[in-house]
């Protein structure tokens, strides 16, 4: 646990002046809290700090079976609409522990089932929601309402202090102390990556239309105003998040206009991204000190050669995930589906998948800028594989769900020489 108030507030008291290292502010008289209230919120804090681990076992868990179902039913061409459902419920899932805050879980007498019941009925109630809204004709439509959804959930929070993400399975708690406000690493995920794909949604519709240039505008403005939103301090205070961000939406906007990405091009949005958050940091810092956030203390912290610790701290945080046993069957059972899907669609996803990108070329943009903003923000943040996992958990879901619905009979498989002499699985009628 960190609690970096208890030393400038110690010296406070004595009247002793807090050197400009010190990591802090001193403690200040706020509103007046009952004594039942102060149990309720550690009671709440301790629980869901004792279930996170159990919990995203459980999500990984449930996540891989997914996929693993997914697969036997897609391959014998059995069910596309239960998976389709499946798709849109398993998408929800992250969002819902925030929602759920919402709801008074923490005055039952049995908090942990309370707390695991109320999640599954919030995910099958926003699931309702993105499959049964007047958008349901439209194959996109029940993706485009997760995204939305999403957007509204934690924008919505960041705006009214960030109640949802305090003490929720998939955000922070006062327990650890790493964060007590702002966007948290997880939470920055599902919104870069509804950003990006609901923005590729929308851009599909503009481009059919006929109207690029503003599919382009569409997704850099959206981008660019939930990169504001992430990284202001106050508000988000995502360090790492805007770095992140910023090559996602690049790589998005470059697809839907028609040109080409490169690793190159990729880097240099990542230093842009860069560029971008040490300019709001020392705009943070040339407020005075008690107002400053973490990103204005890390412009001091950096000119008095104090800052390499913090580095080293974060670092070793980041290289610890990739060994997660709860993180990375996400992204291993998302990537590798996702991947096998696009190289042998005979053999795992009947061609749905190659499918949803050829008719809604778009969604391949949306799906290539969030596993960009989650592959940048897995290397930047403490977190680590943490991002890379919730962009996959809720990308590929809605990818495949629009490859079920999207238009078009799956038809039966034969053998193909392309024009370099090799065979191989493909769709009829596709060569």
């Amino acid at each position: 646990m960190l609690l970096p108030d208890i030393t400038p507030t110690v010296l406070t008291a004595a009247g002793i002046t807090t050197p400009p290292n010190v990591i802090g502010l001193p403690w200040r008289l706020g509103e007046p809290i009952s004594s039942a209230d102060l149990v309720r919120a550690d009671l709440a804090g301790t629980t869901v700090r004792g279930m996170t681990g159990y919990f995203f076992t459980g999500f990984a868990t449930l996540t891989v079976a997914f996929y693993v179902l997914s697969y036997v039913l897609l391959s014998r061409r059995r069910r596309l609409g239960f998976v389709g459902v499946a798709a849109i419920a398993m998408a929800c899932v992250p969002v819902s522990t925030y929602v759920v805050n919402l709801l008074p879980w923490d005055r039952s007498p049995s908090i942990p089932p309370t707390l695991i019941a109320c999640v599954l009925a919030v995910t099958a109630v926003l699931s309702a929601i993105a499959l049964l809204g007047p958008w349901r004709r439209d194959p996109l439509g029940p993706p485009a309402a997760v995204c939305a959804i999403n957007f509204a959930v934690l924008v919505g929070d960041l705006l009214t202090g960030t109640n949802l993400q305090f003490n929720a399975l998939m955000g922070y708690t006062a327990v650890v102390g790493g964060r007590y406000y702002g966007l948290a690493n997880i939470p920055f995920a599902l919104l870069a990556t509804s950003v990006l794909m609901g923005a590729a949604v929308a851009a599909e519709h503009l481009v059919r239309a006929g109207r690029r240039r503003l599919a382009v505008a569409v997704v850099t403005g959206l981008g660019v105003v939930a990169t504001l939103l992430a990284g202001w301090p106050g508000v988000g205070s995502d360090f790492g998040g805007v770095i992140a961000f910023a090559p996602g939406i690049a790589v998005t906007a470059l697809l839907v206009a028609g040109r080409k990405v490169s690793l190159l091009k990729l880097a240099g949005f990542s230093m842009l991204g860069g560029v971008a958050v040490s300019v709001i940091a020392v705009l943070d810092w040339l407020r005075p000190p008690q107002s400053q956030t973490h990103l204005g203390r890390f412009v001091g912290q950096v000119l008095d050669g104090t800052f390499w610790p913090m580095i080293g701290r974060k670092l070793g945080a980041m290289l610890h995930t990739l060994l997660s046993p709860n993180l990375m069957p996400i992204v291993l059972a998302g990537l590798v589906f996702l991947v096998f899907a696009v190289l042998r669609p005979g053999q795992v996803s009947a061609g749905l998948v190659p499918r949803a990108f050829a008719r809604a070329p778009m969604l391949r943009a949306g799906l290539v800028g969030a596993l960009a903003s989650g592959v940048v923000g897995m290397l930047v943040n403490d977190s680590g594989t943490a991002v890379l996992s919730m962009a996959v958990a809720l990308a590929v879901p809605l990818v495949l769900h629009a490859g079920v619905r999207l238009p078009g009979e799956v038809k039966p498989l034969g053998r193909a020489v392309d024009e370099r002499g090799r065979h191989g699985d493909v769709l009829a009628g596709e060569v």
